[in-house]
């Protein structure tokens, strides 16, 4: 963990033949859209709609980038990297398609041809970077914003579950709860503390049964 926070992420990038001067780093984490899918969720999905919603964009975010190194916020708020895109020109959405998360029209919008290389394919899933504070610049020049390297897991995979005390999420967002800790949360059932954001106001629930805490929640 303290030599990997010594590496920055343009090294890796050099690594492959890549100048940082001509690659952006694009950081893929939206929650405006309650019972949607979120972007972490479309690339665990792998199937396809990820990619497509990446090419959707409204201005032209990825000009003078020959390719861009995405990666996607987790439900632990971690950036972990997705992958290496070749940058393409853009041009008008074919018809039907819609945002995968918004599910809005993009008629209006760039629909950019990006090709997911393999160059550090071997790091998808498994690399974790700091992004740093401002998570609103989710668009970033790679030369001016070498991400320091937190974490290379040996596999990719979900991250692990924090814990009972320590599992906090909004009733509205259930939806982006990795699988495996709805598996835990329906494993076990308990008091638990519900909190109102806007008012302060404090209640104390308790499920009991078959489906613990997630059905309890889920029915809510």
């Amino acid at each position: 963990m303290g030599l990997l926070s010594m590496i920055g992420f343009n090294v890796l990038l050099e690594y492959v033949g890549l100048n940082p001067v001509t690659v952006k780093l694009v950081r893929h984490q939206d929650s405006r859209y309650p019972g949607r899918p979120t972007p972490y969720q479309l690339w665990w999905a792998n199937d396809g709609k990820f990619d497509v919603y990446q090419r959707i964009q409204s201005r032209e975010r990825f000009k003078n980038a020959t390719h861009i190194a995405a990666f996607v916020g987790t439900p632990l708020n971690e950036t972990l990297f997705v992958g290496i895109y070749s940058v393409g020109g853009w041009s008008t959405p074919p018809q039907n398609i819609r945002d995968p998360i918004s599910n809005e029209d993009i008629s209006q919008f760039h629909f950019y041809d990006l090709t997911l290389t393999e160059m550090l394919a071997d790091y998808r899933g498994r690399l974790i970077v700091d992004w740093g504070s401002g998570y609103r610049s989710w668009v970033q020049r790679a030369k001016h914003q070498d991400k320091p390297v937190l974490e290379i897991r040996r596999q990719a995979g979900e991250p692990p579950f924090p814990g009972f005390m320590e599992f906090r999420e909004s009733l509205h967002n259930l939806a982006t709860v990795p699988f495996s800790w709805r598996t835990a949360l329906g494993a076990i059932g308990g008091v638990y503390l519900l909190a109102c954001m806007k008012t302060g106001k404090l209640y104390v629930g308790a499920a009991y049964g078959e489906g613990g805490f997630w059905r309890r929640w889920e029915a809510m």
